[in-house]
């Protein structure tokens, strides 16, 4: 019998399988400053930290959150400039930089209120893995935005 994942687990799994691979294609790997995250973080959801260091005159960073019971997704891009110090020592994202970019899903006449969040919305008598597709879909459809901030 197939072990039934809870909200949290069925989107980083949608995450892990779709988005990752995408991001890591454009040349997004795990971020080398040890205070990033990779994984679960300290408030029971997930989080991953990337850098693209290829160019150490324009790198490139994005986050991935997901966060809550609610299961909110924070998504940030930012380009930062020229790598000044050790790869090591290199910030981490956070909501409070200027110039970040943060993904939402486009508004629509239909979710005129969800326009800065993407959040898990779960049908009735929809699956836990289906409510966690259809998020991760919603995500697939805004990533050209992502890639267009950092990659021009």
């Amino acid at each position: 019998m197939k072990k039934k994942l809870s909200r949290i687990a069925a989107v980083n799994q949608q995450f892990l399988t779709r988005i990752k691979p995408e991001w890591n294609a454009w040349g997004l790997d795990k971020h080398p400053n040890t205070a990033s995250y990779f994984g679960r973080d300290d408030y029971g959801g997930y989080r991953y930290d990337f850098a693209d260091l290829r160019d150490p005159s324009q790198i490139k960073l994005a986050a991935m959150a997901m966060i809550g019971p609610r299961i909110n997704l924070w998504i940030t891009g930012y380009k930062g400039g020229k790598l000044e110090s050790d790869e090591a020592d290199l910030y981490i994202l956070s909501g409070h930089m200027k110039d970040i970019f943060q993904l939402t899903r486009s508004w629509s006449f239909w979710h005129p209120f969800r326009k800065i969040r993407l959040d898990f919305d779960q049908k009735k008598n929809e699956s836990v893995e289906d409510a966690a597709a259809r998020l991760i879909d919603d995500v697939v459809k805004e990533l050209p935005r992502l890639k267009q901030y950092l990659y021009g």
